[in-house]
């Protein structure tokens, strides 16, 4: 056979060898050409558009995790730079982006903290402002030494408004028990000056205001002197006290007095709880003589046994009324020491 027959191709082979020299080209093209990565690509292709609030709102919650773990930062110094931030976002959508539920009740404990603060630093500004008197004269001398005085301006208060006062002052004054405090109510008047003053109440103005229907006889047997306290002790205890000009009419008046003090009085001096005497509808409580520390007093007990009223002269220029023993008691240990310091 001849060797050109031999060494001759087939016109397959031919074929392979040139789909293999085509494909050696491709593939050196591709090697010499600068392939994009598919990052670069997505990149090159891909339309502009805004950051993605997604993303930002991830990261600035990273940095506050890591911020707060760390002790670098705390949510307070967070929301006041968050608040000063060009871009606006609110502590609120900041505190919303931070997932973990540890951090989220940290910030609402400082939140909370915060605002009731500011709401008890505004309250006690408020109060401040309107508690003080535009004037206020002196007060007079009081008929008895106590540990705290308030002085009520009552000009606006109807009648039944003061009584309602006087039973608030009973029920929610709170100090330290054994403690006194003198109630000097009074009106704004006017002075001649056009000006305006602080004028306390006289006894027989306290005892038309509350509405005591006392006698007229007694009521004339009054100085303008007078004193409503309460004292501190198994509950608060109030108390009243009048310089008297007359003793035997004071004396007389006061008598008279006992067939209606528990209607006028009484409901100011004890709650209604303890005003009850388990009598007939037309019955009147009767006052009984008893002796307090040397001193005679007339006193009123409820069914229950217990005194809710007592009255006495612990000298022959003053009146006291009261709801217990120990609290007349007390009165009279004090009036016993302001007389020995004077």
């Amino acid at each position: 056979m001849d060797e050109r027959d031999t060494n001759k191709e087939t016109p397959k082979e031919g074929f392979e060898a040139l789909l293999k020299q085509n494909e050696i080209a491709e593939a050196q093209r591709v090697a010499d050409k600068k392939i994009e990565s598919i990052e670069e690509r997505i990149k090159r292709e891909a339309p502009d558009r805004a950051p993605s609030i997604v993303k930002s709102i991830r990261t600035f919650r990273g940095d506050i995790e890591e911020g707060v773990a760390s002790g670098k930062t705390t949510l307070v110094g967070i929301a006041t730079a968050n608040a000063q931030a060009e871009d606006g976002v609110s502590f609120g959508k900041v505190l919303e982006s931070v997932r973990s539920e540890k951090t989220r009740r940290l910030a609402i404990v400082v939140i909370s903290i915060a605002l009731v603060g500011a709401g008890i630093l505004g309250i006690y500004l408020a109060y401040s402002a309107v508690s003080k008197p535009d004037i206020i004269s002196s007060l007079p001398a009081l008929l008895l030494p106590t540990e705290q005085t308030i002085a009520p301006n009552i000009t606006t208060l109807s009648s039944e408004e003061f009584r309602t006062l006087l039973m608030r002052l009973r029920d929610e004054t709170d100090q330290q028990v054994g403690t006194m405090l003198s109630v000097v109510p009074g009106n704004t008047v006017s002075n001649s000056d056009g000006g305006s003053s602080f004028e306390p109440l006289t006894s027989e103005t306290f005892f038309t205001k509350a509405l005591l229907n006392a006698p007229a006889g007694l009521v004339r047997s009054f100085a303008p002197q007078f004193l409503f306290g309460i004292h501190i002790f198994d509950g608060n205890q109030p108390f009243l006290m009048v310089k008297i000009s007359s003793y035997e009419s004071a004396f007389a008046g006061m008598l008279d007095w006992e067939e209606s003090i528990i209607d006028s009085l009484g409901p100011i001096l004890r709650k209604e709880s303890d005003l009850s005497f388990g009598l007939g509808a037309f019955a009147i409580p009767k006052f009984e003589d008893a002796v307090i520390k040397n001193v005679d007093v007339r006193a009123l007990k409820n069914s229950r046994g217990k005194t809710v009223i007592l009255y006495a002269f612990p000298s022959r220029g003053t009146l006291v009324i009261t709801t217990n023993a120990e609290t007349f008691g007390e009165i009279l240990t004090r009036l016993g020491s302001r007389s020995v310091v004077r």
